[in-house]
C-alpha cells in the first residue's frame, strides 16, 4: 500500500515520521477522513475546505493548495487501487525546537493514508444500535473550538472507552450546560412528531460534512431541521434518533441508556434520509464519471 508523505508516495513500510514532529509530541495538528465509493471520493471539496479551515484557525501554513491535494488523492487512490475505501489526511504543524513555541520556519508534515472500506454489518442498520450518556463532557468551545478538527482527540477517546465499558455502540456527550452535543465520532439527529431536530454548532460540535448533507437533503423534501440546543430528556423522548458521519453514513438508535427510543425500531424518517443520501451518492458519482 502507497502513502502520501510530504510530496513523495511511500511504500508503507518505509513511511516514518520524526518522533520530534509536533503532531506526535502534543497533537499539533488537523485531520480529515473521506470516503471513496467505487474509486471516487465523495465531498472532496467540502472535506479540504474544512481542513484548511482548520489550518488557518491553528495558523498553520499549508503548502499545497486544495486543487493539489484533490490530484494527490486521486493519484493514490490509483496507486492502490482502491474502490470503497476510507481516506485519511493529518497535516501536523512539523518538527520543531523543543517547547509550546513552534518558532516560523518550521515546515509542516502531511501524510495521506489509505484503507478498504470495512462496512457495518446490516444487523446494525436493520436493528439499531445503542447509546449512552457518558460522564465525559465536551470540551468548552472556549477551550478549544469544535470546528477545528484536532489531533486532540483523548477528549473523544475517553468518551469512547467509557461507552465501550458499558456495553454501548457509542457514546454521546453533553456540554458544560447538560445539553446535547455529538457522538464520539458523529453527530446526532432527533425526530419528533415529523420534525428534524440536531444540536447547533455553539453546542460543541463538529459541523459534520454528511450531517450538513443530511440537512439540506431533508429541506429538499420539505423536513424542517431545528439545529437548536437540545437536551437529554428530548433525546429519551424522541420518536427516532441517527447519528451520521462519513464512514457511517447514517446509523439509526433504538436505545439510549436503558430506554427505548419510540418503537424499538429504526424509525421511517432515518430510513427516508437514508435512502435519499444513497441517491445522493449515487448521483455524485454520476456527475464525476461524466467529467
Amino acid at each position: 500500500m502507497y502513502i502520501y508523505l510530504n510530496g513523495q508516495f511511500v511504500d508503507e513500510k518505509h513511511a516514518t515520521v520524526s518522533v520530534f514532529d509536533r503532531g506526535f509530541l502534543y497533537g499539533d495538528g488537523i485531520f480529515e477522513t473521506m470516503r471513496a465509493y467505487s474509486g471516487y471520493i465523495m465531498w472532496t471539496e467540502q472535506h479540504l475546505k474544512r481542513l484548511l479551515e482548520s489550518a488557518e484557525m491553528i495558523n498553520l501554513r499549508v503548502q499545497p493548495s486544495k486543487q493539489d491535494l484533490s490530484e494527490v488523492l486521486t493519484e493514490l487512490m490509483g496507486r492502490n487501487e482502491l474502490g470503497d475505501a476510507l481516506i485519511r489526511l493529518t497535516l501536523t504543524r512539523g518538527v520543531a525546537p523543543p517547547g509550546l513555541n513552534p518558532g516560523s520556519n518550521v515546515r509542516p508534515t502531511i501524510v495521506i493514508t489509505t484503507r478498504q472500506y470495512q462496512p457495518y454489518s446490516s444487523s446494525q442498520y436493520a436493528d439499531g444500535v445503542s447509546l449512552v450518556i457518558v460522564g465525559i463532557r465536551r470540551n468548552s468551545i472556549d477551550a478549544l473550538p469544535p470546528n477545528i478538527k484536532s489531533l486532540n482527540f483523548l477528549n473523544n477517546i475517553l468518551a469512547k472507552a467509557e461507552a465501550t465499558r458499558k456495553g454501548a455502540f457509542d457514546g454521546i456527550m453533553l456540554n458544560q450546560a447538560g445539553n446535547l452535543t455529538e457522538a464520539t465520532t458523529s453527530n446526532v439527529f432527533l425526530v419528533k412528531n415529523g420534525k428534524l431536530f440536531t444540536p447547533k454548532c455553539s453546542c460543541g460540535i463538529l459541523e459534520g460534512i454528511t450531517r450538513n448533507a443530511v440537512i439540506d437533503l431533508a429541506e429538499k423534501q420539505g423536513v424542517l431541521c431545528d439545529q437548536q440546543p437540545c437536551a437529554v430528556e428530548e433525546l429519551y423522548t424522541a420518536d427516532e434518533c441517527f447519528l451520521t458521519n462519513t464512514s457511517m453514513e447514517l446509523m439509526p438508535v433504538t436505545r439510549v441508556d436503558d430506554r427505548v427510543i419510540g418503537t424499538g425500531n429504526p424509525g421511517p424518517m432515518t430510513a427516508r434520509l437514508h435512502e435519499a443520501f444513497r441517491q445522493a451518492v449515487e448521483q455524485h458519482l454520476q456527475d464525476i464519471r461524466s467529467l
